[in-house]
């Protein structure tokens, strides 16, 4: 009786115990599922934390950079390398410390990060720029034998600076205003007499092909057009040549595509509609359409074709901050990311500043990223229609027009022009056209960001320019327009001023249109 109660609670215990350790076995399976699962997010937020930690570093040194303040940006670039030093923000990181060593001076300590990022095939966009610093810090370190000391002349004061040797006395207007002269060939000479050195002529962006129909004429020989050149726009820049006048084109590549009559919307750009917050079409045309690119590269060719010295990409129409969002450029952004920005999801989360009116930017760095994109994207759309031209015309000269704000406010010139002037540096353009007071002017921005920018003084401008850009030839500066009058002739020449206050060899732009 005993035994047999034994053996039934010896049996009942071992399936007790067999039952412990099955349920001990299913507890450990589920907390070790769970330990597996929990740290599948945990990667995904800190990567993201980093990156907008990197973009948040890198944009302020940034703007130090831009704003001369060196010592503050050799320190944040110091510490984002030492903090990320896989990053993929370090070949530019690398390259602003190089300059920014320059720049204060530090030239040795300047000569090793020069030949780091050499070094660094990621850096290669900045190697022919950091191989020519690196050859003027080595000729400055070998200094040429004293040359014999050469007596200072002093031009005479009757003559305005602007017309010493190589300088650049300009006047803008626009292809309207060109087209009243009448008697170009005395207005030519006249402007000539007074020093003006080159015509900048603007084609309006609301013009069709029958407003530039001058443009598109065979040229007339001189002798055919002895009238007043009002014929064919080639005659004028025959005539321009011969008094020693140099003829540029200024150009919006947003624009161009209303000189075709079969372009339709096709080539149309489009924006994020705030009211809708939806996309709509804009009357300007999309620059990643590689369609639309190669009929900019034939009207370019046609205008060179014509006899001018060369164009000036302008700004007078610039990518906002919710335009440029077409299907092609939003599938270039995703080849190149491997992400998706989705501009109605994005653009929906901004926020009011009531007492302001301004619209704060999105945080997310999905739109940092695709601003920055967009902006490299843009100049590259320009790199290659410069050398397209050049192709057949190896001496035209191409430049670019740039909002002088771009070094206060580098932000904010990029969100609101799509500019970056660093950027913009590193591409073989002619010269620069400083735009003193552009966004003043500009009429139905789609970027929500109101207000006015600060603006300078030429001399300021000059000054700040030169500390990044070095010659001063390669820099012409607009001067606001301070006729009170649409027409002009060649005796409202006589009011403007040429002792501008900026150094020597720098180029000035008096804009004489309307609206300017």
């Amino acid at each position: 009786m005993i035994m047999a109660w034994t053996r039934r609670d010896v049996e009942s215990q071992g399936t007790n115990r067999a039952s412990y350790w099955f349920w001990l076995l299913l507890v450990a399976l589920l907390f070790s599922a769970c330990g597996k699962s929990a740290p599948s997010q945990k990667p995904v937020q800190v990567q993201d934390l980093q990156v907008r930690s990197q973009e948040r570093i890198f944009h302020s040194a940034k703007s130090d950079v831009l704003s001369g303040r060196y010592a503050q940006a050799i320190e944040k670039l110091n510490r984002f390398l030492s903090t990320y030093p896989r990053s993929s923000f370090e070949s530019e990181v690398r390259w602003l410390l190089a300059r920014s060593y320059h720049e204060s001076g530090k030239i040795k300590t300047a000569l090793k990060h020069y030949q780091q990022v050499l070094d660094q095939a990621e850096s290669r966009a900045h190697h022919q720029e950091a191989q020519q610093y690196r050859d003027q810090i080595h000729a400055s370190l070998t200094p040429p034998p004293a040359a014999p000391p050469t007596p200072q002349v002093t031009p005479p004061s009757s003559i305005p600076r602007i017309r010493q040797q190589a300088e650049v006395f300009a006047l803008q207007m626009t292809l309207g205003q060109w087209a009243e002269g009448r008697d170009w060939k005395t207005r030519l000479k006249n402007m000539s007499r007074r020093g003006v050195t080159t015509q900048l002529i603007n084609l309006e962006c609301g013009m069709m092909k029958e407003d530039a129909g001058a443009l598109f004429q065979p040229s007339s020989s001189v002798e055919a057009d002895p009238s007043g050149l009002s014929q064919s726009f080639s005659s004028f820049v025959t005539h321009a040549h011969q008094h020693g006048l140099t003829v540029f084109l200024g150009v919006n590549v947003r624009c161009l595509g209303r000189l075709d009559v079969d372009s339709g919307n096709r080539w149309a750009d489009r924006a994020y509609d705030q009211q809708t917050k939806g996309l709509r079409s804009t009357q300007y045309f999309d620059l990643f359409n590689r369609e639309y690119q190669n009929f900019l590269k034939d009207i370019l060719a046609v205008l060179a074709s014509s006899g001018i010295d060369g164009i000036v990409f302008l700004d007078d129409a610039p990518l906002g901050m919710f335009d440029g969002v077409t299907p092609i450029a939003l599938k270039k952004f995703q080849q190149e990311f491997g992400l998706t920005f989705h501009p109605q999801k994005v653009f929906a989360i901004k926020s009011l500043n009531r007492k302001s009116g301004r619209i704060a930017p999105p945080k997310e760095s999905e739109f940092w990223r695709w601003i920055g994109w967009r902006s490299r994207a843009q100049l590259k759309v320009l790199q290659d229609l410069m050398d397209s031209v050049r192709q057949s015309h190896s001496k035209f000269q191409v430049a670019l027009e740039l909002y002088a704000g771009g070094l206060n406010e580098p932000l904010r010139t990029l969100l609101q022009l799509n500019e970056d002037i660093l950027e913009s540096h590193h591409l073989d353009f002619s010269f620069l056209v400083v735009d003193v007071d552009g966004p003043q002017r500009i009429q139905g921005s789609s970027d929500g960001l109101p207000g006015r920018f600060q603006q300078e003084s030429l001399s300021k401008v000059a000054k700040r320019f030169l500390e990044i850009f070095k010659d001063p030839t390669r820099l012409w500066l607009t001067v606001p327009r301070k006729l009170g009058v649409k027409a002009w002739s060649s005796e409202s020449l006589k009011e403007l001023t040429g002792e501008a206050d900026v150094p020597q060899g720098i180029g000035l732009v008096y804009d004489l249109r309307p609206f300017s």
